[in-house]
């Protein structure tokens, strides 16, 4: 059976589930569904117990991931390397509804591992989602500013992050990134499970890492290396030769052909200070040591959401990060990304342009950079910035956008 929450999306033989959610109840659109061909019709709690049944018959080892940043990617390598060797569900719907949904329509009888991201906006989901799935291990990616605005302060952060730990069972795996202090703090308060670290790279590992896989940046050479350890905990074999089938997850620094030679770094899924950071550092990598004819070096910037607190001085360390790294331009798109305008980036020799939206930011682009063979340019925001519109407008073939862009579906229009 299938299973479906919107009822745009409900095709013939579907069984729709009327989610009653903060601002909608799902059974206004009943009819809707009804009329989209749905079989029937479910309550959120009949979904539950059917995602539940499923889940304990078929029994596989659940790897769940949280963090503040790189949830997506660590989920999508550990998934990509384990299933050259296993048969993998990936839960792709990242909170105990959208992980129901996986468990019953993706999740098939013979699958040995559900790989699942964890995500969460207040205290107490993730120890819901942990009940729930009943991880065999956890894997934490990073615990940083985001989400400050919804739970106000790093300590309650910490806290709602550590929950889906608490859910391990007796014999649960805690796999954590050691570069980041917080979460080398929370592995220190669980001293009792099983835990191994993961992150620390050399140079020539780093390299090694970009040959295989054609990815760039610090935060992707982490996650791969916690993938890494992931499968060979499982005793994954000839990992190094697995590691080319990595690709990065839409809109997470997805290097896309512009048009005139331009090189795109669409990283529009989302933002934070650590993630804008890590993106800015990687495209500066990536124009210093890979690119052998060099042109422009721009990025395109919308606001970081939800930092709350942490608004003014995370958007600064990033407008001094793009100063430090002489960027050659820098278009900020709309009101929140004025915040980028630290002290140092203006006394830089970076260009700034503060333009309204997308479309703008695009015109901007084509305007001022006029782009060309050696340029490189890093689009980065929140997801409410919706940035891939810029993207859209750059690309050599606007027409692939379906297939490579987030949030491009009939629920984004």
């Amino acid at each position: 059976m299938r299973v479906t929450l919107d009822s745009r999306q409900v095709k013939k033989g579907d069984y729709f589930v009327a989610v009653k959610g903060e601002t909608f109840d799902g059974h206004d659109y009943i009819g809707q569904a009804i009329k989209n061909g749905a079989k029937a019709v479910l309550e959120e709690s009949d979904l539950y117990e059917l995602a539940s049944n499923k889940l304990a018959k078929i029994d596989p080892v659940v790897i769940a991931i949280t963090g503040s940043v790189g949830k997506t990617s660590m989920r999508d390598y550990i998934y990509t390397i384990l299933s050259q060797q296993f048969n993998v569900c990936k839960g792709v719907l990242n909170t105990k509804l959208g992980l129901a949904t996986n468990i019953v329509n993706d999740m098939r009888s013979n699958d040995q591992f559900f790989v699942a991201e964890c995500g969460m906006d207040k205290i107490g989901e993730l120890s819901q989602t942990g009940d729930f799935i009943k991880p065999k291990v956890v894997v934490l990616t990073n615990i940083s500013e985001s989400h400050a605005q919804k739970l106000g302060d790093i300590e309650n952060i910490i806290k709602a992050k550590s929950e889906l730990i608490q859910s391990l069972s007796k014999n649960g795996v805690l796999f954590f990134n050691q570069t980041n202090h917080y979460c080398v703090q929370i592995a220190k308060d669980y001293g009792a499970i099983e835990k191994y670290g993961y992150g620390k790279m050399t140079d020539s590992q780093k390299r090694f890492l970009y040959g295989k896989t054609g990815l760039v940046g610090e935060g992707n050479y982490i996650n791969i290396s916690g993938a890494t350890a992931v499968c060979d905990y499982f005793n994954v074999d000839d990992i190094d030769n697995k590691l080319t089938k990595i690709k990065p997850p839409k809109g997470r620094l997805n290097l896309i052909k512009g048009f005139n030679g331009l090189k795109i770094f669409d990283d529009t899924y989302n933002s934070s200070p650590v993630s804008a950071v890590n993106s800015l550092n990687a495209v500066n990598w990536y124009f210093n040591k890979v690119l052998t004819v060099k042109g422009y070096k721009v990025t395109v910037l919308g606001g970081m959401l939800e930092l709350g607190k942490y608004e003014d001085s995370g958007h600064k360390i990033v407008g001094d990060t793009v100063a430090l790294l002489n960027y050659d331009y820098a278009i900020l798109v709309g009101e929140l990304a004025k915040k980028y305008k630290s002290q140092k980036l203006l006394d830089s020799n970076t260009r700034v342009i503060e333009v309204a939206d997308s479309i703008k930011a695009a015109n901007c682009i084509k305007q001022n950079v006029k782009p060309k063979k050696g340029d490189v340019i890093l689009v980065k925001a929140s997801q409410g910035i919706r940035l891939e519109k810029c993207v859209k407008e750059l690309m050599l073939k606007p027409a692939e956008a379906a297939d490579l862009l987030v949030r491009q579906d009939e629920r984004w229009v």
